[in-house]
C-alpha cells in the first residue's frame, strides 16, 4: 500500500534489516544462506501489518477461538461419558473420538500460536 511505500522511499527497510542484523549478530544473507528463513521470519514479524491483512488475521484469530472454545466443549462432554460405562465397544469408540478431538485440539492451539505471533508485534 502507499504507506508501505512511503516507508521503503524514507529507507525504512534497510534500517529494520540492520536493527535485524545486529540483533541476530549475523551478516545479511546471501542468496544461497540457510539462515535466510530466519532471517526473513524476523524481517517479517518487525515488518508493520497491512491494517486489511491484520483485520484478517485478527478474524481467523477469532475464529480458531471459538472452534477451539467448541473442542473444548466437546472433550469435556467424552470426557464425562466416560465415566459412565455402557459397554466396551462404546467406550473404546468414545476414547477414539475424544483422542481425536484432543489432536484437533492441539492443531487448533498451534494455529492460534502461530497467528498470535503475527499479531504481536502490532499490539
Amino acid at each position: 500500500n502507499y504507506e508501505d511505500y512511503l516507508w521503503r522511499k524514507q529507507g525504512g527497510a534497510a534500517k529494520l534489516q540492520a536493527e535485524t542484523v545486529s540483533t541476530v549478530g549475523a551478516p545479511p544473507p546471501a542468496s544461497g544462506n540457510k539462515s535466510a528463513p530466519l532471517v526473513q521470519l524476523v524481517d517479517s514479524k518487525a515488518k508493520r501489518l497491512n491494517p486489511i491483512k491484520r483485520q484478517k488475521l485478527e478474524e481467523q484469530l477469532h475464529e480458531l477461538e471459538v472452534e477451539i472454545s467448541r473442542t473444548e466443549t466437546a472433550i469435556a462432554v467424552y470426557e464425562s461419558q466416560l465415566q459412565n460405562f455402557v459397554s466396551p465397544e462404546e467406550t473404546q469408540r468414545q476414547t477414539q473420538e475424544l483422542n481425536t478431538r484432543k489432536r484437533e485440539l492441539r492443531e487448533l492451539m498451534e494455529r492460534w500460536e502461530e497467528l498470535s505471533g503475527l499479531l504481536e508485534p502490532e499490539l
